[in-house]
């Protein structure tokens, strides 16, 4: 019995760790109902010139048109606090959608880690890119279902600093690296997703958006589930 009940705590506090941090972070998912707006914390909203965002219980819906419209959600440096070792994940499916430059696309994930240094990852019709040296310069790119069904992105960073490199995961295999650079505007730290760009426009759908530290988390809950196993081990071999 005091072995059943120690690894119950255990557990208790691992998945405490995890709402602990997830609380910290700002999690979006359709499924809560809300708009991004109205999440905690929340994320602002950028519609230039016009744009339509539809929430149903399964997935939030951007559409812009004309060209040269945006549908931004976004937080700024005075709501973020971004680690070295930041870990970015959404599941997105995009619908359709045009680009007046290879290097944008009508769904995408903009980070600035820090004033200036930045990096994007776009998802256009079967293709998923970031860019390279300069927000229109395309970079590394790969061939993947992006239309047919939602899928994961993942994006891991391995510093914040001009050079540090991010590795892209595409529903939970590497697909392709980047890195980031000294964008030619001097923005402060800020993460962005939907239509980013008023070069590209189309309609893209969006299931849930987790910026946070899910490496740690991860790590925490297995450090528990180590101690629990160890422990229970040491009481039978008494």
């Amino acid at each position: 019995m005091k072995n059943t009940s120690f690894i119950a705590a255990s557990l208790s506090l691992g998945f405490a760790l995890v709402n602990s941090l997830s609380g910290a972070t700002s999690i979006w998912r359709a499924e809560s109902g809300v708009l991004p707006t109205a999440a905690t914390p929340p994320w602002e909203f950028y519609s230039e010139p016009t744009s339509t965002v539809d929430l149903s219980p399964d997935f939030l819906r951007l559409e812009t048109s004309p060209s040269f419209s945006r549908a931004t959600y976004f937080q700024e440096y005075n709501a973020l606090s971004i680690p070295t070792d930041l870990v970015i994940e959404a599941r997105v499916r995009y619908v359709s959608g045009s680009s007046t430059t290879p290097a944008r696309a009508a769904a995408g994930i903009s980070f600035f880690t820090e004033k200036g240094i930045a990096n994007w990852l776009w998802i256009g019709d079967d293709e998923i890119f970031v860019n390279s040296g300069a927000r229109f310069q395309k970079g590394a790119s790969a061939a993947v279902d992006t239309n047919d069904a939602f899928h994961d992105y993942r994006i891991e960073f391995h510093g914040t600093s001009i050079g540090s490199t991010f590795d892209v995961f595409y529903d939970g295999a590497f697909k392709l690296s980047g890195t980031l650079f000294m964008d030619d505007e001097d923005q402060q730290p800020e993460l962005g997703w939907g239509d980013l760009a008023y070069e590209a426009s189309g309609i893209s759908e969006w299931q849930s958006f987790l910026p946070g530290f899910c490496r740690f988390v991860i790590q925490q809950l297995q450090i528990v589930l180590c101690i629990a196993n160890a422990e229970k081990n040491n009481r039978y071999e008494e």
